[in-house]
């Protein structure tokens, strides 16, 4: 049960992480290696080459943000602080669906309406 709650908390952070180096390199490499035959586009290509490295790193930094924010979450559980599951005592998440605020287990998947 803790590896599932650990694979749900930090498959996005990882997700945007792998995100924000494909497409560095997709724009920095593939790209202008692509569509160097052309005048027009090599320059098109050359100049989202130039922005490549900054956006990359701001998908990157971003990850790293959300991961940081997730292990802080991880962190007060495991000190027995913030929001437990009713029925396997995992990390709980706040999420807004249809019928309004509610509360579920990431380790168990059990939901429970209302908020804290």
């Amino acid at each position: 049960m803790y590896a599932i709650m650990l694979l749900r908390l930090f498959a996005g952070p990882t997700g945007l992480f792998l995100l924000g180096i494909v497409a560095w390199g997709f724009f920095a490499i593939i790209l202008p290696s692509h569509f160097a035959g052309s005048a027009v586009l090599s320059q098109v290509a050359e100049s989202l080459s130039g922005i490549a490295m900054p956006a990359g790193a701001v998908i990157s930094l971003a990850a790293l943000t959300w991961a940081g924010m997730q292990t802080h979450v991880l962190w007060q559980w495991h000190r027995g602080e913030g929001d437990f599951c009713w029925r396997c005592s995992g990390v709980l998440a706040q999420r807004h669906g249809r019928y309004g605020a509610y509360l579920k287990c990431i380790a168990c998947g059990a939901t429970k309406k209302g908020m804290r």
